[in-house]
């Protein structure tokens, strides 16, 4: 057989598939639309998910800076030249540790000649009383001698005092910074020596709308994050509330203290503040998708039998892409997520499962709400 004949047998066989496939197809298209078994049911296909119950759990969230919970540059209050420095950079230190000493035979000298005029000032006093209880001179001597004698003992708490001066303590518990001195230097009266830091505890300070006052009291307890450790939560509990409300922005200022005993939270970090105000559980949510766009209230498509029916709701609050649903829908109604600008009530559709992945309700982020 030639070409001619191999080409004509190769018609005939295309031509018979193409005639088998159309009569498939016809008979597929007949059985759907009678909707027989292997058709799909009739209607419209659509997104759609079941309404859940959950807790519904309301937080505020507000960004807040840490700080030192006691800060002071330390600095010489008499002049004078350093001979030591008893401490190292980042020393943790007591209240009363001694930090810096400083050139102290000035005043120890200073202190010497006030005890002497002291000495010399009691003799005197005790020879005019002696003189007047004899009566050979009159009380004003004796008077005259008390004056002296008091004189010269503040001129020697005022040596001391000074002396006490030259050697710097710390005045509370905390952690040292960088000196910014070196023995032999000689400082100044106010000049800064190093700074000390109080940071076990620290605080945090940040502030909330007016509208929430009542829901942040003394004690309550809240949660830090830090971009510097990231899926870490540190706790902290209020520990002030000013009672005055800022003027230009409505908004309250609050501190609270966090325990830092390990020491990795720092002055002038942000971290971000939740505190939790309300908890409500067995609330109903559906994904934000299921409520009708473009409306004046809110709406959802509820699936019944085949068909849609269009039903209002009253939502709550809106969290982790769901919504909270407080009349309308119960838990186990089937919701449309997607394709309800073709719908209209009484709609038959068919339903697929939702395309979009839900929150997982272990997610904590399933509850966080902004306050608003």
């Amino acid at each position: 057989m030639g070409k001619l004949g191999n080409l004509a047998i190769t018609a005939v066989v295309l031509g018979g598939m193409a005639i088998a496939y159309w009569f498939v197809a016809l008979r597929d298209t007949t059985t759907a639309q009678a909707g027989g078994p292997t058709g799909a049911p009739p209607g419209l296909v659509v997104e759609a998910t079941e309404a859940v119950r959950g807790t519904s759990v309301r937080k505020l969230k507000a960004v807040g800076t840490l700080a030192s919970n006691q800060s002071v540059t330390i600095s010489p209050e008499i002049a004078g030249r350093v001979t030591q420095i008893l401490f190292e950079n980042g020393d943790r230190v007591e209240a009363g540790d001694q930090l810096i000493e400083l050139d102290q035979s000035v005043q120890l000298a200073e202190l010497a000649d006030a005890e002497a005029t002291l000495d010399l000032a009691r003799r005197e006093y005790d020879r005019a009383d002696d003189l007047v209880n004899r009566g050979t001179v009159a009380v004003a001597r004796r008077d005259e001698a008390v004056a002296d004698l008091r004189s010269a003992e503040a001129r020697v708490n005022l040596a001391r005092a000074q002396l006490e001066k030259m050697d710097i303590a710390a005045p509370f518990d905390g952690t040292i910074g960088i000196r910014k001195v070196d023995v032999g230097d000689f400082l100044n009266v106010g000049e800064e020596i190093v700074n000390l830091e109080q940071i076990v505890p620290i605080k945090v300070t940040f502030e909330v709308p007016e509208r929430f006052l009542q829901d942040v009291t003394m004690g309550k307890e809240l949660l830090l994050r830090s971009d510097a450790y990231a899926g870490e939560t540190f706790a902290a509990h209020i520990s002030a509330i000013d009672p005055l409300v800022n003027p230009r922005t409505r908004s309250i200022r609050i501190e609270a203290l966090v325990g830092n005993e390990d020491l990795r939270l720092r002055p002038g970090q942000f971290v971000s503040v939740t505190i939790r105000v309300d908890e409500r559980r067995d609330v109903v949510f559906i994904p934000e998708q299921a409520v009708v766009p473009n409306s004046d209230e809110p709406l959802v498509f509820r699936v019944n039998e085949g068909t849609v029916e269009l039903v209002p709701i009253e939502t709550g609050a809106r969290i982790a892409r769901h919504v909270e649903v407080r009349s309308g829908i119960v838990p186990g109604d089937v919701v449309v997520t997607a394709g309800q600008q073709r719908l209209a009530d009484g709609t038959p559709v068919t339903v697929t499962e939702p395309t979009y992945i839900p929150p997982s309700p272990a997610d904590e982020e399933i509850q966080v709400l902004q306050g608003s």
